[in-house]
């Protein structure tokens, strides 16, 4: 995750952190897809994202992924800039949906982008419901960290949902981004981030440390779609946005 920056038009650009998660005023939630030529989301993945997101937010008029727009490839063997992200966001943000649904944009995206630390990102969140997934990045993590690996596609498959799930928890306020926190639990190190190592929202799984993650969990005979899950912590805080009024 990355600062938040607004520069949007009309109230559903411009989302609250209760908006995503309440049924009210947005009693339906679609996920936008857009991603560059020859890259996708699996049926799998798109079926347990929806799984994720629904166990997360109150939207009675149900949750749907749709693939919108095939993307130029613009940055294959290049860094992507923060500002090259969020004009590129803002650009292909353009789903018309009905004015009862809020919108969450996820874009697959060729080449990488570093962080102010210098660490490479999978993952990448920014306000305005923004989700950059680097899925070529993401192969070759799965590649370099599961190697020749019994479980390593089904591995990577469960790491590309925990990067996404991960993504989503910040779009949803989490960690102390937007949904207060009922016990403190924020990395001060990394703001944003759960301090618990062991839960999806620390800092490392939107990096290629969440290859390592689900490598160590089936080396100690866990099923690799247990890998990952949002602590307890962050669901109270999603809950508490969810019930208050």
């Amino acid at each position: 995750m990355v600062g938040l920056l607004l520069a949007c038009t009309g109230p559903r650009d411009n989302p609250s952190v209760a908006d995503y998660l309440r049924s009210a005023p947005y009693p339906r939630l679609v996920v936008e897809v857009d991603a560059v030529a020859g890259l996708s989301l699996s049926p799998d993945i798109t079926e347990a994202l929806i799984e994720v997101i629904d166990g997360l937010v109150d939207k009675p008029g149900g949750i749907t992924v749709i693939v919108d727009d095939s993307l130029p490839r613009t940055h294959e063997g290049k860094t992507w800039s923060f500002a090259e992200l969020t004009d590129f966001g803002e650009e292909h943000f353009d789903l018309d949906v009905d004015s009862d649904t809020i919108r969450v944009h996820v874009l697959l995206l060729d080449g990488s982008y570093y962080g102010s630390d210098g660490g490479a990102h999978i993952g990448l969140s920014w306000d305005g419901g923004h989700v950059a997934l680097f899925q070529e990045g993401l192969a070759e993590a799965c590649v370099s960290g599961m190697g020749g690996h019994a479980l390593a596609s089904q591995a990577c498959r469960t790491a590309e949902l925990g990067v996404l799930a991960h993504e989503f928890g910040h779009v949803f306020g989490l960690v102390n981004n937007g949904a207060p926190m009922i016990d403190p639990h924020e990395d001060p190190a990394h703001p944003g981030h759960t301090s618990d190592p062991d839960c999806l929202m620390y800092w490392a799984y939107e990096r290629g440390d969440v290859i390592r993650k689900i490598s160590d969990a089936i080396d100690a005979g866990t099923p690799a779609e247990e890998a990952l899950g949002f602590c307890m912590p962050s669901l109270a805080d999603l809950a508490a946005v969810r019930s208050s009024s």
